[in-house]
């Protein structure tokens, strides 16, 4: 009896312990190697531009003359833009004048978003017709 009590705590021992032991093994008290950051932005906040039409509003090219430039910013995206249809887009690292060329007339938008890496902010934007 003696055998079979001390066999049965030895059994009660290993199902408690070989849990716990297996666990431990799979915790660790290192930290990440990776970091997560928030940045803000801005839209610009105001655009400078004219546009001109070729005849029969077929076509048109607007001028992009200047841009407010935005805090953090490493580029702008300029883009011209018909029904949510974009018809002209550039990428851009500062605010000298910019030519956007189209061909098609109507109303159209001009977006004017600064960029940060991969993300791209708000917009500005205005309408104008051609």
């Amino acid at each position: 009896m003696g055998r079979r009590l001390r066999r049965a705590g030895v059994l009660a021992a290993a199902i408690v312990l070989v849990p716990t032991a297996a666990m431990a093994a799979f915790q660790s008290s290192a930290g990440s190697p990776f970091a997560a950051a928030t940045a803000t932005v801005d839209t610009p906040a105001d655009v400078s531009f004219s546009s001109t039409c070729a005849s029969g509003q077929t076509a048109g090219t607007v001028r992009i003359k200047t841009f407010s430039q935005v805090a953090l910013a490493d580029g702008y995206l300029l883009q011209v833009s018909q029904a949510g249809q974009v018809v002209a887009s550039q990428r851009v690292s500062g605010s000298s004048p910019v030519n956007l060329t189209f061909t098609r007339g109507g109303t159209f938008d001009l977006s004017v978003a600064a960029t940060l890496k991969s993300w791209t902010g708000v917009p500005l934007t205005r309408s104008f017709t051609c």
